[in-house]
This record gives structure tokens, C-alpha cells and sequence, in this order.
């Protein structure tokens, strides 16, 4: 969901040059200044060309862009080019293999709730816990370069929406944002940190850098890997992507080749398997009925939630606005999930946490997932499957349906064999919650 004042102010700059169609349809694109979009957008009191630009996903995208299949592209420091090109990746969304946990590195700067860690603490708990050893399969890494830089003069490749036509493209001098380098003796590693979970990231975070690396610094005698940093404070879960770029010269060549999941846990603050089981063995549970029965995947998403209202009420709506997404997803986190296991309410318009829901919210990471999740093996049907799951090993569908229909919870058989997923993501993640 954009902001209103991107979409006016790209609304009257593509209005006030009556040359844009004409290029757009001849060659695909056209120039524009950051000074000309900055004179309009004042007239109409719009923000900064810098907030006007930044689109770090497709849903970040003003309407009149994504209505006209456009996306806008720097080539100099002060000049940009719109045009029909296709500057984002999809991001794989399969489940992980493994998870690996580190504990939090124990460092007096990096103390504290890490849910306050920018990208670059992130980099620093995972280079001192020796994350980017195992996900790089690599070592002795020395931090190099880091901040804005210039880039020179390179030609470039970027193909259309439709990946039937490419344009070719002349930069000059751009401006080049770099979260961190890591290089080791075997290779070097430009990373992109982001602390949002996403569907899409804007390949030129990666592919820019890289070009500098490649075409100005003339490094050739060590690979250079790209890779995405994909950081979930809340949970204190995170995934590093190694890619690769197949065509040097060729902005849309990028590929995933390898992933690596990994978890940080609190000193002081652990759940093991014998504890979680004998915890579940032991507590009174809750019956599981099917109103309002939980249909989302995305447990990250429910502690973000969380967090949010423990500082304050909100509408379906103002959910729906922090998350980027159709208010009618609103109810599948709020409703499905946090009120359907007693941790908030609706009160008129707006959901609150309620008294418990606050507790769990207001302790430090760890301890915070961890009582979530013996919140939810309260209830029977989580409590004998996490009990299974302990047991015997991971569940298939077919035995997570059949605890369901074992419930009676007045689902129909299609509703059961949907909700099912949901289930399992539920109870791998508490799984993720133990240190063994």
C-alpha cells in the first residue's frame, strides 16, 4: 500500500511531460532529473525525491507505475530513467530444510534486546557467532567496504516485464549503496541486510555493487558472491541467500543457488526438547474448536503483531497499512491467531492484547517465544501434535488431519485439508523455539 503523496506527485510528473508517452512507446523509457520531480512535488507538497524513489519491492511501487508496468532506475547522480524494466527478483518461499542456532554472541555492545538491532548489528551477531562460516562454508572474513559510493562508467543489460526484450544501458558515476563486504582468503561477499521479511527485493541493491567490485575495482582473481540477508528481529530468525549473477552484463541473470536458515537464542533464556515435552505432558489443556480456527502460515508475522499492539490499539485497517496487505488479511493474524489462543480482543473497532498477550509481548525475545509457544500447546490438538512431533519426528499432512478430525471441530473435510499447513508452520516454528 503506497503512501498517497507518492502517487500524486508520479501522477503529475508523468502528466506535466507530454513527451513520456511518445518515448515510452518509442524506446521504452525516458530521462528525468531528481530536480524536476523535486520542483513538482513541492508545488503539491509532496515529499523528497530520496522518499519519492526509494522502492525496495514491487508493492512499494506507486500506482501509476505499476498500471503502466513502470520502475524507475538511476544512471548518474542526478539523473534517473522510468521505463518498462523489470528490476525485480522473486524471493523462494519453500520451507527450510534445517534450521541452525547460534546463541547471542556475548559481547557488551551487542547486549540487550536484539529486537532493537540494526542491519548492521545483525552483520556483526553473525560474523561473531560464526554464522557466515557455516552459510558460506568459508572463513576469516575481514569486513572491507560499507556506505555510499560513486560508481563509474559501465553498460549494462535489463530486460522488460515480459522478459522478451531487453534494453541496454549506460550508467554514469551512480550513486551505490553498500551494507557490507566480507571478504576471506577464497572470496568476496557483498551483503544486502534487510530487517523486513519479503516476497521480492530490487535486484540492483546487489547487482550495483557487484558491478563496482567487478568493472571499477578490477577484481578478478576471487569470485563475488551476492548475497541477501533476510533479518525477522522478532524472532530472532534469519536467512542468508547466496546468489550468483549467471551473465556479468545481464541485470536480470541473478539466481538463488543456496539458502541457510539459522536461529538466535538468548543465553539465559533456552527451551529443550525434554523441557517442552514434559511442559506439554503435564499442562491442562484447553479444548481446540473451529470457529475462527488459525489459516495463517507466517508466525513472524504474529509477533511483529504483537509487538505493534502492545504499544497501541489498532483497526483491521491501520493492521492491514503496517503489514502492506488487504484488510481482510488482517483478520487471518489478529482474529486467527492471537485471539483464537486468548491473547487479544476486540474492543468496538480496534484489537488490543489482552492481559496475558501483554505479558508475552513485554518479555525479551527468547522468553517472549517461548512462552508463545507454550500459550499454543495449551490448546489439545497443538499439544498432542507437538508432543508427536517431539517423539517421532516431523509430521506429514496426513497424520496432522488426522488429530483434526480427531478434534470434532466442525470443519468440513476441504477446510481441514487447508487449515492443515497451517498447523504444521505452527508447530515447526515451535520447534524452532528449542536448543538441543
Amino acid at each position: 500500500m503506497v503512501n498517497g503523496a507518492k502517487n500524486r506527485v508520479w501522477e503529475e510528473v508523468l502528466s506535466k511531460r507530454s513527451d513520456a508517452i511518445q518515448s515510452l512507446n518509442h524506446q521504452g523509457f525516458f530521462e528525468i532529473t531528481s530536480q524536476e520531480v523535486n520542483r513538482i512535488s513541492k508545488k503539491i507538497s509532496g515529499p523528497d525525491f530520496r522518499n519519492l524513489s526509494k522502492f525496495d519491492k514491487r508493492e512499494d511501487l506507486p500506482d501509476v507505475f505499476v498500471e503502466n508496468e513502470l520502475n524507475i532506475l538511476p544512471i548518474s547522480r542526478k539523473k534517473y530513467l522510468v521505463g518498462h524494466f523489470d528490476e525485480y527478483a522473486n524471493l523462494s518461499s519453500a520451507e527450510a530444510t534445517s534450521v541452525e542456532k547460534y546463541q547471542v554472541p556475548n559481547l557488551a555492545s551487542l547486549l540487550g534486546n536484539s529486537a532493537t538491532w540494526n542491519e548492521n548489528s545483525w552483520i556483526s551477531a553473525g560474523l561473531a557467532a560464526n554464522v557466515f562460516d557455516q552459510a558460506f562454508e568459508d572463513s576469516d572474513f575481514i569486513r572491507t567496504i560499507t556506505g555510499r559510493m560513486g560508481g563509474s562508467n559501465w553498460q549494462f543489460n535489463i530486460s522488460n516485464f515480459q522478459g522478451n526484450h531487453h534494453f541496454t544501458l549506460q550508467l554514469e558515476n551512480p550513486q551505490i549503496e553498500i551494507d557490507t563486504v566480507l571478504e576471506s582468503p577464497k572470496a568476496i561477499y557483498i551483503i544486502e541486510a534487510k530487517q523486513v521479511k519479503e516476497d521480492n527485493f530490487l535486484i540492483r541493491q546487489l547487482y550495483f555493487p557487484y558491478r563496482k567490485l567487478l568493472s571499477d575495482l578490477k577484481i578478478d582473481n576471487k569470485p563475488i558472491i551476492p548475497v541477501f540477508f533476510e533479518i525477522n528481529a522478532a524472532s530472532q530468525y534469519a536467512r542468508v541467500r547466496i546468489f550468483s549473477f549467471d551473465n556479468d552484463t545481464h541485470y536480470n541473470s541473478i539466481r538463488e543457488i543456496r539458502r541457510f536458515e539459522f536461529q538466535l537464542i538468548d543465553r539465559n533464556e533456552t527451551e529443550t526438547a525434554a523441557s517442552l515435552l514434559q511442559y506439554a505432558q503435564s499442562v491442562i489443556t484447553h479444548d481446540t474448536v473451529g470457529k475462527l480456527f488459525p489459516q495463517a502460515n507466517d508466525m513472524s508475522k504474529v509477533l511483529e503483531l504483537m509487538m505493534i499492539l502492545k504499544r497501541r490499539p489498532l483497526t483491521k485497517t491501520e493492521i492491514a497499512e503496517n503489514f502492506n496487505f488487504d484488510p481482510r488479511q488482517s483478520d487471518y493474524y489478529v482474529k486467527n491467531i492471537l485471539m483464537y489462543f486468548g491473547l487479544a480482543e476486540q474492543i468496538d473497532s480496534r484489537f488490543k492484547l489482552t492481559v496475558r498477550g501483554k505479558h508475552i509481548a513485554q518479555q525479551a525475545v527468547g522468553q517472549r517465544n517461548i512462552l508463545l509457544a507454550r500459550e499454543i500447546i495449551s490448546y489439545s490438538l497443538f499439544n498432542h501434535l507437538i508432543q508427536r512431533r517431539i517423539i517421532h519426528g516431523r509430521l506429514n499432512k496426513k497424520d496432522i488431519i488426522h488429530e483434526m478430525l480427531i478434534e470434532d471441530l466442525g470443519l468440513s473435510i476441504s477446510t481441514v485439508e487447508r487449515r492443515a499447513s497451517t498447523v504444521n508452520a505452527i508447530i515447526e516454528w515451535i520447534m524452532l523455539q528449542i536448543l538441543d
